[in-house]
């Protein structure tokens, strides 16, 4: 350290130091010349180990500087670039608030005038409404002073009706005192009547006094006839005069009668006039007033249709500001970063999502048909495969049969071993008591008869051996059955020959051949049957193989990795999981909207948020519910309404006689309860001013007489239903009696 050389070497590592930092702030890139520090350090100071020591520290802190400075170079690079992009965002949202807040001034400006035109239109429905009140209030004040006018008039003819009644009451009284004078001058005439006879009586007695006295002198005679005379003259006279008088007496009592009467009569009639008069003015005023309270119930309902239009007015501001809102809310920015400025950006937008819709549901469609299929194919399987296992079972209890058929075969082929047996004795006899001649024929005979057995004993191996091989039985046993044939026939040579009686032999042999030849018989009939069966069963296979059924012993079923139909599955769910999330993500901001009147600063946050929050089930359960309330009452509504309206037509078909049935919206077919066949009917049509005109049917052509008379001349369609409901009536009676 004291020599110069380590002096100069300090003040070298020193500049290449100051040049390194130079070089590292010039390029940006941290970079230490090492090695020719080293070199020139270790080829000028190779002796001096501390400043090497130094110069590792130094190097040690230059490298931890450099990658702290890159590493802070970096951040700030980060930094620069977030800012930038912060940047950039921040002028877009502006560009976009500007566009919001222009967009925003034209529809307040639409909605201000829109507002305007309702306020227009809220007063003139508000004047036209006080006007009406004060019309209404005016009928009202009219209705009440003519209902005042009207009561004062009922009172002032009820007190003129009392008055009539007390002056009746008073003619009555007047004309009883009448009667009395009257009856009173009668019986006073009656006893002048009375008096005038009495005196005639006494004029009699004179005058048959004097006829006494005269009876002498003829002229006094004739006097006195004359007197007599006259007498009965005078007395006719008198019954005339008292006939007369009685009339008179009458006459003038009705003349009094008929006087009074003539005297009263032009009041009575007044009266009577009058009383019209006042009974025609009640009756319009009855009229009028019947008129006027329509006309209250009409203007009181036109009120109440006022105030529904009014509160329909304010419930469509309410939903016109709703929609509004909805609209801004909708052609703000949507989720994909797409602005929706217009409807047909927005039904380009609803029409695209509903393609995709509509692609998805046939995808699922399809898919659900597939699976469909799918299942119907197993169950068509396991269809089969039920009929297979039963004929399964059937085909074991076959075997077993076979398995019974088979030891019976083999009893029998115990039997034959015995009659085997029975046949070497036989043949051992033979051989004993036949001589050289016919050796020959005994060996021929003996190496048949073991041919035989050789069969028998075949047979019974393959029978032990297996049931499918019953082609080979069967031939096995028209083999035996040939050789039995043989057989008997070389027997029946033997015995033409006469050497040996076999009757014995023969009758057994043809036994069992005919018994060999029923079961040949059967046993074909069991192989064709099972060959049926096999070919039934083979088809099956082959349908099953076809359909994609295969054997899990025999066959291996490989899957593939990138199975297609599951990937499409899969990209099927993953389609509806996005587009259900969102719908749900566009729900939750058009909430977040309308709850913040399109005032939101983290509308995606928002949205997030209330995605990753629980929805709230009270809500649609009780929406549920409410719907489930509604839907009941539609329907009880709706029965009782059904119920009403055909008791309401049964009624008026029993009242009426006329069965009614709406043909289109203004057409009416009427069908009467007495018609002879159902096309006898009516058609009635209501035109648009309310006048119901009938239309030609062939029924009614056959009715111009009746259309006519009521119809054409009187105007009048009751009269007409009614005269055609007689018409009918009075046909069905005469045809009963």
């Amino acid at each position: 350290m004291d020599t110069p050389e380590d002096n100069t070497a300090v003040i070298r590592m020193k500049r290449d130091f100051d040049s390194f930092l130079s070089n590292t702030s010039r390029q940006g890139l941290p970079r230490f010349d090492l090695d020719r520090s080293l070199d020139m350090s270790l080829n000028q100071s190779s002796q001096s180990a501390l400043s090497i020591k130094v110069l590792l520290d130094r190097e040690k802190e230059g490298r931890l500087k450099d990658a702290e400075m890159a590493a802070s170079k970096s951040k700030i690079l980060q930094l620069q670039s977030e800012v930038d992009h912060m940047r950039t965002s921040c002028k877009r949202a502006k560009i976009e608030m500007d566009l919001n807040v222009g967009n925003m001034k034209g529809d307040r400006e639409r909605e201000e005038e829109m507002m305007k035109e309702l306020k227009a239109k809220l007063k003139y429905m508000s004047d036209k409404e006080k006007n009406l009140k004060e019309e209404l209030e005016a009928c009202r004040g009219e209705l009440k002073q003519k209902n005042a006018e009207f009561e004062a008039k009922m009172l002032a003819q009820q007190k003129e009706k009392v008055q009539k009644q007390q002056m009746l009451q008073q003619l009555r009284d007047s004309s009883k005192t009448k009667i009395f004078e009257l009856q009173n001058d009668l019986m006073k005439c009656q006893t002048e009547t009375q008096q005038a006879k009495v005196e005639v009586e006494q004029t009699s007695e004179q005058l048959q006094l004097q006829l006494k006295r005269s009876a002498d002198l003829s002229l006094e005679l004739k006097e006195l006839e004359e007197y007599r005379n006259t007498a009965q003259q005078a007395e006719h006279k008198i019954k005339m005069l008292e006939q007369q008088v009685s009339r008179m007496s009458e006459d003038a009592i009705m003349t009094q009668a008929m006087k009074s009467q003539i005297i009263s009569l032009p009041a009575l009639e007044k009266e009577v006039r009058k009383l019209r008069e006042e009974n025609e003015y009640l009756r319009g005023t009855n009229e009028n007033n019947l008129l006027l309270k329509e006309q209250a119930e009409s203007m009181k309902k036109k009120l109440e249709r006022l105030e529904q239009r009014t509160e329909e007015f304010a419930k469509m501001e309410v939903e016109n500001t709703e929609m509004k809102h909805r609209l801004e809310k909708w052609e703000s920015v949507d989720s994909d970063g797409v602005r929706i400025q217009n409807p047909t950006q927005m039904s380009q937008r609803i029409a695209h999502l509903q393609e995709m819709n509509a692609v998805l549901l046939e995808k699922q469609g399809e898919l659900q048909s597939s699976f469909h299929l799918e299942e119907e194919n197993g169950r068509c399987l396991q269809y089969k495969y039920e009929i297979l296992q039963k004929q399964h079972d059937q085909d074991k209890i076959r075997s077993q049969h076979l398995m019974e058929q088979l030891k019976r075969f083999q009893r029998k082929l115990l039997l034959f071993s015995k009659e085997r047996d029975g046949y070497k004795q036989i043949i051992d006899s033979y051989e004993s008591e036949l001589t050289s001649n016919i050796g020959s024929l005994t060996t021929s005979r003996v190496q048949h008869l073991e041919g035989v057995i050789d069969g028998y004993r075949k047979q019974a191996e393959t029978l032990e051996a297996t049931i499918s091989k019953l082609t080979q039985k069967l031939t096995d046993y028209k083999m035996q059955g040939s050789h039995k044939d043989t057989s008997s026939s070389s027997s029946l040579s033997t015995d033409g020959n006469g050497v040996v009686p076999r009757s014995h032999m023969d009758n057994t042999d043809q036994k069992i051949i005919l018994q060999l030849r029923e079961r040949i018989e059967t046993l074909e009939k069991q192989l064709e049957k099972t060959e049926e069966e096999k070919y039934i069963l083979e088809s099956r296979m082959e349908q099953r193989h076809l359909q994609g059924d295969f054997d899990p012993t025999k066959t291996k079923v490989l899957h593939f990795s990138m199975n297609p139909v599951a990937l499409a599955q899969a990209k099927k769910k993953e389609i509806i999981t996005e587009l259900t999330e969102e719908n749900e993500k566009l729900k939750h901001r058009l909430k977040l909207l309308e709850e913040s009147e399109g005032k939101v600063d983290d509308l995606t946050m928002q949205v997030e948020q209330k995605m990753e929050e629980p929805c709230s089930s009270k809500e649609i359960d009780g929406l549920k519910e409410q719907l489930s309330r509604e839907e009941t009452k539609n329907k009880r509504l709706m029965e009782v309404f059904k119920k009403t309206s055909q008791e309401f037509r049964e009624v008026c078909y029993q009242l009426t006689g006329y069965k009614i049935d709406i043909l289109s919206s203004n057409q009416y077919k009427l069908t009467s309860m007495y018609a002879e066949s159902p096309e006898d009917f009516f058609l009635f049509q209501q035109s648009s001013s309310g006048e119901v005109q009938m239309l030609g049917t062939d029924f009614s052509n056959t009715l111009e007489e009746a259309i006519e008379l009521y119809l054409a001349k009187q105007d009048s369609i009751p009269a007409f239903l009614s005269s055609i409901t007689l018409n009918l009536f009075s046909r069905q009676t005469m045809m009963i009696g």
